[in-house]
This record gives C-alpha cells, sequence and structure tokens, in this order.
C-alpha cells in the first residue's frame, strides 16, 4: 500500500490501505504486526518516509483501532531520524530499535516514549555464537534500564533472534527480562547471577 518498489519510492494506495484493514476487521485479530523494512532511513529519506509512508500507516492504525487491533510497526534499520513519525502513525508500539542502524533504546524512550510502546533494542550480533551469555544478559539489562522507566518497553532483538542464536543466548535475554519488575510504575532490576 506504499513503500518502495524497484528501489523508488511509491505512491501511496489509501485505498489498498483501507481494503487491508476492512478484511482485518472481521478477522480475529488482537494484534498486527506490520512490516515495512523499506520504509527504514536506512533505504528512504525522512521526508520521502512522511510523503509515501507516513499517510498509509496513519490510516491503517486508525481503520484497525475502530476494531479494537493493536498495531506494532516494524520497521529496522535506520528508524532513528523518523523515530516522531512512527510515533505519529497512531501504531501502539514501535520496533525493532534496531543498534546496527544507529538506534539508541534510552534516546527512543526519551523522545517517544511517553506516545508510543517500544521493543527491541539488544543488538542482533551479541546473540550470535561467541558471546558469552553474561555478556548478553548484561546488554539485555541495559535495555531494560534504558527503555523500562514508566513501563511501555517489551525487550526483543534489535531486529530478530537470529536461527543460529544458541539457545544460552536466548535464556540470558529472558532471564534479564524476568529480573526486571515495576514497583509503582518505576522499574526495579533484582540481578541474579546467570544460571540461577
Amino acid at each position: 500500500v506504499e513503500g518502495v518498489r524497484d528501489g523508488r519510492p511509491c505512491k501511496p494506495d489509501p485505498a489498498g490501505a483501507l481494503e487491508i484493514a476492512e478484511r482485518l476487521k472481521v478477522a480475529p485479530v488482537d494484534a498486527l504486526y506490520v512490516g515495512d523494512p523499506s520504509s527504514s532511513a536506512s533505504l528512504i529519506s525522512p521526508q520521502h518516509f512522511e510523503e509515501f509512508c507516513l499517510p498509509c500507516f496513519r490510516l491503517l492504525c486508525e481503520e484497525l483501532h475502530k476494531s479494537d487491533i493493536l498495531i506494532y510497526i516494524h520497521i529496522c534499520g535506520n528508524s532513528k531520524p523518523i523515530l516522531e513519525m512512527m510515533a505519529d502513525t497512531g501504531a501502539d508500539c514501535i520496533e525493532p530499535l534496531d543498534p546496527l542502524g544507529g538506534v539508541d533504546v534510552a534516546d527512543a524512550k526519551r523522545r517517544v516514549g511517553g506516545r508510543v510502546a517500544l521493543m527491541g533494542g539488544v543488538n542482533t550480533l551479541t546473540l550470535l555464537e561467541g558471546t558469552p551469555p553474561e555478556a548478553v544478559y548484561d546488554e539485555s539489562l541495559a535495555c531494560c534500564r534504558a527503555g523500562g522507566s514508566q513501563g511501555g518497553y517489551i525487550l526483543a532483538a534489535g531486529d530478530m533472534v537470529p536461527d543460529l542464536a544458541p539457545e544460552a543466548s536466548v535464556r540470558a535475554m529472558v532471564a534479564a527480562a524476568k529480573d526486571c519488575r515495576y514497583n509503582g510504575g518505576e522499574l526495579c532490576v533484582e540481578v541474579k547471577p546467570p544460571g540461577q
């Protein structure tokens, strides 16, 4: 319904966005993942995002919210220059806060955390073989601390957990998330040595 085709930005297609929204309204859908990596500032300018992508995202979110469908938008790569516009889409959550694309969880939280939930931040390469689980745990905990104040943050990889990620790395990320609790809206971290 928008984005890039053949390496060039294409015109927004509001009718296409509405058609998709209408089909989803009758489906048993609670939440919808909208993946659009071609909207990344790694590929198109923020001006092109505003002109070609933002109108359709807004329309899609507005229509789907009428049916109480939660929406999270995945724009990987360099989303730093478009964070505010991503929040302006009306999505409930934006992700993946890709550090390989220059996105910092604390910066994203400061800029748009009061308007939209945030998800991601753990460097995808950290999850690959060769990184000790303790380092994965530490990076995951740092992401929780950077994004978790006042809620609205979901710990996840900066793009996707790689297929080749060792189970110990994934478990370390999960352990860091479990060690974080909220008390009166404030993030409390109970650090446990790995393996406990």
